[in-house]
């Protein structure tokens, strides 16, 4: 939710709702992580692909709140790749890092770190976001029940 801004459709007011969409995309991909993470597995970076993979500040503000590099390759179509690489490595059960290194052609990556000092901002804010998310299951439980 964006809460406190006024819609008077200045620039900065822009700029602060495009900020926040960014930020609540973030946010949505760590809740994913931290669900898969209760069951297990376990994370060394992101991989991004398509078309976030060309906006820089998403893609710190990703690294910032997953507290995890971000790494966008080089190399073109990588999501047919991907897709391919991942159900290669099912089919064959091969882990999926020996085939990226093997398939993929090219050590040419650009990796985007968190940024110092803004981890513990971006933490509260996805506190905020989990808080949010239980809240709105509550109005949804209430609303359904007879």
């Amino acid at each position: 939710a964006v809460v406190s801004t006024q819609s008077t459709g200045d620039y900065r007011n822009l700029l602060l709702l495009y900020l926040a969409t960014l930020q609540g995309l973030a946010c949505g991909v760590r809740h994913v992580m931290d669900r898969l993470l209760e069951h297990g597995l376990t994370f060394k970076h992101v991989i991004v692909c398509g078309g976030f993979a060309q906006n820089p500040l998403y893609l710190y503000i990703l690294a910032t709140t997953m507290k995890l590099p971000v790494i966008v390759p080089s190399a073109s179509n990588m999501m047919c790749r991907g897709s391919a690489l991942l159900a290669q490595s099912a089919y064959e059960d091969v882990p999926l890092d020996t085939l990226l290194k093997k398939e993929c052609c090219t050590d040419e990556f650009i990796t985007y770190a968190p940024l110092e000092g803004l981890g513990d901002y971006y933490q509260r804010k996805y506190n905020v976001y989990c808080e949010m998310t239980s809240d709105q299951l509550k109005y949804k439980r209430i609303m359904h029940d007879k």
